[in-house]
């Protein structure tokens, strides 16, 4: 429920972008993240669309970062693939949950999801680097 497998790797190629700080293409990211390249074209259109990444066009080309990785953070890369209403939604999947007329869990699922949003927006592409090894063993 946490993450989508698209918000995972689109936190592993935006981490790979700015651990190389270079242009590449596609079929080089699909390559060295062990993704289907037809994957990797539709989160790079969407991480493109977000600001995140930019694109040349040509032999030299390909994608790279934008911007710095302190600048980058985990809430803002989930709005852009997945957006953040779905956490929003009762975790029973009922449709008039709410303060009104909560579910069992309402005001335990709210609690969690505060701290969960907490942490999205602590949390910066460069500290994810930081811990570089523990993403390809945690987030595939």
């Amino acid at each position: 429920m946490f993450l989508s497998q698209t918000s995972k790797n689109a936190i592993r190629i935006l981490s790979f972008l700015a651990e190389e700080n270079s242009k590449y293409s596609t079929d080089y990211i699909a390559r060295q993240l062990n993704l289907s390249v037809k994957n990797v074209r539709k989160i790079l259109f969407l991480l493109l669309k977000a600001g995140f990444v930019g694109s040349v066009q040509g032999k030299n080309g390909g994608y790279y970062l934008v911007n710095t990785p302190q600048n980058i953070y985990l809430r803002d890369i989930i709005d852009a693939i997945d957006g953040l209403d779905k956490y929003d939604q009762c975790i029973f999947g009922y449709e008039k949950c709410n303060e009104n007329n909560p579910c069992p869990l309402h005001y335990e699922w709210m609690k969690i999801k505060t701290k969960f949003m907490e942490f999205i927006a602590s949390i910066n592409l460069e500290k994810i680097i930081e811990n570089e090894d523990l993403i390809d063993k945690h987030i595939q």
